[in-house]
Parts: C-alpha cells; structure tokens; sequence
C-alpha cells in the first residue's frame, strides 16, 4: 500500500470521526459498563477490530459510545449505520429497548431503564394527565389505559413494579447530580446498593411529584413587584396561621381550593402531584371567565405535558438553574418556569427578568409568514 492511500484512509477515519456528535442527554441514557466489562470490550475490539457498526441517528451517536470511545483513542476504524428514526422521543425509546434487550441486564439497570422509559413517554399517551373523558351519549366514563399499564404491559411486570421503577431512576439520577459523576455507574453495576424500600419511601424528594414545594423568598418578592405589592388570592396555602405567601384570601388543602371562587391578584404555586392539570385548568378557566384580574403561575418547566398547553399562551419565565424551594435542603431536581396571565406583561417583564428568560408564544401574522 502506497503512502497516498493511506493518507487517504486516514483521511477517511478522521472525517468519520469528526462526524460523529456526542449528544449528552442521549448518552445519559445508557447503562454503565463496569471497569471489568470495558477492559475486556477493549482487548476485544483491540484484538479482533470493531466488528459491530456504530449507530446513528442524524449524525447523533445512539448506540456503541464505548465502542467509539475505544476506537477514539487507539485510532481504530469502525463503520457506522444511520438509523431512520423520525423523533427523540423515538430515539429514547430505540435507546432504552435496545439495552433491554441484551442478555446481561442486572436488575437494577432493567428497573432504571423501565423508569427513565415511563417517566418520558408517559405524557405522551391519551388522557395522560388523568382528566375525566366521558362519552357524548351518557356520560359514562371511558377507560384508556393508563401509560404505566401500557408500559407494565410492554415488559410483563405490574403497574406498580414500573411506578416504582420510575422512584427508583429517579433516585439514581439525583443521586448522581448531587455527588457528582460515578454514583449511577456504582450502583446499577453492582459496585454500591440502594435500598429499594428508602426509595420509594422518600421518592418525592427526588421529583417534582413532592407536592409541597414553597414558593423560594426571591420569587415571592418578584411576584409582589408584579401585583403592586398585594396578593387577593392564595388557592394553595400552606397555612392560614403561617402562610407562607403573604396574601388576603388563603385557601388550604383542608379548604379544597379547587372547588373555591378565586378573584383578583391570584398567584398559584400548585400542587405538583396528578392533581396538577385540574389547577392549570381552574386558573386560566377563573381569568377567562371568572374574577381573577390577574395570576402568576409557578410550576415545573414540563412543556411536553398536555396541562403545559392549556396555558403556553400566556408570556411566561423560563427559570434559570434551579430553584431552591423553601422547606428544602437541596435545590430542585427540575427546572421551573412562571406564567403570567395578565395585561401588565411590561411590569411582569421588569420583575422576573432577572430570574431567567422571558418567552411570549409567536403567532403567524407576527411572524408574516406567507
């Protein structure tokens, strides 16, 4: 072999290499491999070559990061397939099906699997939000399967089994957040255990399924910037005798805010559980037709939600970071954002652009678009 074809060869690798994107999120999605199991893929693909072609999808490594990591590092070549896949969401699911379908999956890596798949498609079916759909002959009630049966379904397993599947990659993930890189690898290769029973004892702290989650003192001031410095309405309370927003009228839990009248200057920091959808809806429902003049709205950031688009008409504020929730240690593991409901989009402009981002829905003749 000539000096020039050989160029050429490396040419060829390096543009292959150079065309390869890593997408982070994508790569969170994979299992670990344990320093045992990497150092024998290593010898392996050493010895033998990458057999296996490398996955993509638009360019996006979705399958053989380890094996690519490999190749990187010891110049060897390797050949590429591109899938056909239309969306991430279809992605994610190829990702998580995919590593499923491997012999050595321990179960701690098929429960956290289970959990990442319910987590992100579980807003994805009908009625996702749990809201009542009725027949338009009787009323009755109809039955769609809920996304943990469909998923329970998929992988023979229980309702509960994938609920709790879902606690546990939650864990995991906060876990690995607070502690730094390393903790997930530890415990879904075995290195390290979490117990399952504290998991799911205390997964609402790790989730913005935790329904308490106080309004940040930061936020609270922003908010009264916004309402000249008086709150009417406070449907979700967290006490009448310490509250711990500042307003005229505070309806509790043991109130039942929901089935209230609510007017004037409301702010809303729901409940962040199943019940969520039925406060998005009672809000924008009171500021259409009801009393309420004006409302500022706190929830988590989760606009592939069918609730998210009930109100993302609205100008809202995409928080930067996280929020450190009062009552809390540690900041959320989500991100939040805050609506506004309102004519005095300047003044709800000046106090909350200092939080993050301000976004306000584009529509097509503002875009003039033929």
């Amino acid at each position: 072999m000539n000096e020039q074809s050989v160029c050429e060869q490396r040419n060829s690798y390096e543009e292959r290499l150079n065309m390869i994107v890593i997408d982070s999120e994508f790569k969170d999605w994979l299992l670990p491999l344990s320093p045992d199991e990497f150092e024998l893929l290593e010898e392996s693909i050493i010895r033998d070559g990458c057999r296996d072609p490398l996955v993509t999808w638009n360019g996006i490594l979705i399958d053989g990061h380890h094996r690519y990591q490999i190749c990187k590092k010891h110049n060897i070549s390797f050949t590429t397939v591109e899938t056909t896949l239309e969306t991430r969401e279809e992605v994610k699911n190829w990702i998580i099906n995919n590593q499923l379908g491997r012999r050595n999956v321990t179960p701690e890596q098929r429960n956290y699997l289970i959990g990442k798949m319910y987590r992100e498609t579980k807003n994805e079916v009908s009625n996702p939000d749990g809201i009542n759909q009725h027949k338009e002959d009787g009323g009755n009630c109809c039955h769609r399967p809920k996304t943990e049966e469909i998923v329970a379904d998929k992988f023979n397993v229980s309702p509960k089994t994938v609920r709790n599947a879902e606690k546990f990659a939650d864990a995991v993930d906060t876990l690995e957040n607070q502690y730094g890189e390393g903790v997930k690898n530890n415990i879904l290769t075995g290195k390290a255990k979490l117990p399952q029973k504290a998991v799911i004892e205390n997964a609402a702290l790790f989730t913005s399924e935790k329904e308490e989650w106080y309004t940040p003192p930061e936020i609270l001031e922003s908010v009264l910037d916004v309402f000249d410095g008086e709150i009417d309405t406070d449907p979700c309370s967290n006490s009448h005798e310490k509250p711990n927003v500042p307003a005229k009228t505070l309806f509790t839990k043991d109130d039942d805010g929901l089935s209230q009248e609510w007017f004037g200057r409301t702010y809303m920091n729901p409940p962040y559980g199943d019940v969520l959808p039925q406060w998005i809806e009672k809000i924008v429902n009171e500021y259409l037709h009801g009393g309420v003049t004006e409302a500022l709205v706190l929830v988590p950031n989760r606009s592939d939600t069918r609730w998210y688009r009930m109100i993302h008409d609205y100008p809202f504020c995409a928080i930067d970071g996280r929020l450190k929730f009062s009552g809390s240690k540690n900041s959320a593991t989500f991100p939040s954002v805050v609506f506004y409901l309102g004519e005095n989009v300047k003044g709800f402009f000046e106090a909350f652009e200092r939080h993050g981002s301000i976004f306000r829905k584009m529509h097509r003749e503002e875009a003039d678009v033929s």
